[in-house]
């Protein structure tokens, strides 16, 4: 022991060497046996957090308690975030005006003679009907007259996110 010591002392070049190699196996190691066992790893750590549920609770509540300065830099952060993608969104989106919607359900009953669905062609009572975007935001789609329509509350919910084409070859 003692001369591992003297060794490491009179040779720090070695050691330094020895450690960085070391630390490069040690990663490639855990990096294999992760891999390897990733989903017992993700199985027993959820088994861990289900059992220990309280306690995880009751340490992150003493944390914020005691580290408030950090809990409201994070939400500030989160907020600041948040606000910015939906900015994003609208900039991308544009706006939906009372104007535009009025025009798409004035063309609605024009082309169809009453209020219509696009997507089941069967006539809408009144409260049934639900604005419609024939590409939906979540895939591109914007808040132009082009993109809108109108359809059963229960058709666009069941389009989802679905565009125009694929919900037609999905009910055809």
């Amino acid at each position: 022991m003692k001369r591992c010591k003297e060794y490491q002392l009179a040779n720090p070049d070695k050691r330094k060497k020895w450690k960085e190699r070391y630390k490069l196996i040690a990663k490639q190691k855990k990096h294999n046996n992760y891999t390897q066992n990733r989903n017992k790893i993700l199985n027993d750590s959820k088994l861990y957090h289900k059992k220990h549920r309280e306690q995880r609770m009751e340490y992150t509540r003493k944390w914020r308690i005691e580290n408030k300065k950090y809990v409201k830099m994070y939400e500030k952060t989160r907020r600041t975030k948040r606000m910015q993608q939906k900015k994003e969104i609208m900039d991308r989106v544009g706006i939906l005006s009372i104007v535009t919607v009025q025009k798409v359900y004035e063309d609605n009953i024009k082309k169809y003679g009453q209020l219509t669905c696009v997507l089941c062609y069967k006539h809408i009572l009144f409260g049934e009907d639900s604005l419609e975007h024939l590409t939906p935001l979540s895939r591109g789609g914007t808040n132009d007259y082009k993109n809108l329509a109108i359809a059963h509350l229960r058709c666009n919910c069941s389009k989802k996110n679905k565009t125009l084409e694929e919900w037609c070859k999905y009910n055809a």
